[in-house]
């Protein structure tokens, strides 16, 4: 991690590859929201000799939270660090190995059109998929929720409600999850199935358990999100968003009811 967060990234970056940056930055007074486009150098260059050392080694020692946590009890940072960590171990293990088994059979596969080379075909497809709706959630919708929280803690910090609704963005990510589900999930599950019943290699023989584990990794990933962060993310928008219209002082933990000013109504359905 210390090789991939450098002077030379932004903030932003080092944010979404560790969220729980933030807590690093606090603790050592580091303003870091005015600009999240500045490159960590510039972040630590009015620190004393030696803070951006001192930085890395504190971020070596930072640990990953356990997934047993109780989320709602935390800064939101910890659960954002937890399923940021989950998408690299989706790609680095279960994708990779995937495509390893996959690769390994399709060696000896002659007919372009049977399972191997089917199923080949379309878990490929299907990674730069979930690769593409990854990346669009870490750049949108995780430092959003990440930005709310802080705006809670510090009214100087601006929410950006310009960049759109949060529960929209949501809804977007659900049906995005729900058209998968229905369409690429039962195809590629069927496909390896088939693989399954027809190979005698040993490899051929564990595809589709390593399928059918790494969707199930997959909705335990998806319950933290739509039961956990993204509630307590549109109920952050929508206290800051009364808050803003009213005049008054944020109180995530006091103004929970669904948003009244007249002006915009979000609904509070998932």
């Amino acid at each position: 991690m210390k090789n991939l967060i450098n002077p030379g990234v932004t903030v932003e970056e080092a944010l979404r590859l560790r969220p729980l940056l933030t807590e690093l930055f606090m603790r050592r007074k580091v303003g870091f929201w005015e600009d999240p486009h500045r490159k960590m150098r510039d972040l630590f260059s009015r620190q004393e000799p030696g803070a951006w050392e001192n930085f890395l080694e504190e971020l070596d020692a930072l640990p990953f939270p356990a997934p047993d946590c109780r989320w709602r009890d935390l800064p939101v940072a910890h659960l954002l660090d937890y399923l940021t960590q989950n998408h690299r171990e989706f790609f680095l293990e279960f994708v990779f190995d995937l495509h390893y088994k996959l690769d390994v059979l399709g060696l000896s596969a002659t007919d372009p059109l049977d399972n191997v080379k089917q199923l080949q075909s379309e878990f490929r497809l299907f990674a730069e998929e979930l690769r593409g709706l990854v990346d669009w959630v870490e750049s949108h919708l995780y430092p959003r929720i990440l930005r709310y929280e802080a705006c809670l803690q510090d009214s100087r910090i601006h929410p950006e409600f310009h960049h759109g609704s949060l529960q929209m963005a949501v809804a977007k990510r659900s049906r995005h999850i729900a058209g998968l589900r229905q369409n690429v999930f039962p195809r590629l599950i069927s496909l390896a199935e088939g693989l399954e019943a027809d190979s005698l290699d040993s490899t051929g023989l564990t595809v589709a358990k390593s399928l059918e584990s790494f969707f199930e990794r997959l909705q335990a990933h998806e319950n933290l999100e739509f039961d956990t962060l993204f509630p307590l993310g549109i109920e952050m928008e929508r206290t800051l968003y009364n808050s803003s219209i009213n005049g008054g002082q944020p109180d995530f933990h006091r103004v929970r009811g669904p948003m009244d000013s007249g002006i915009t109504r979000l609904s509070t359905a998932r």
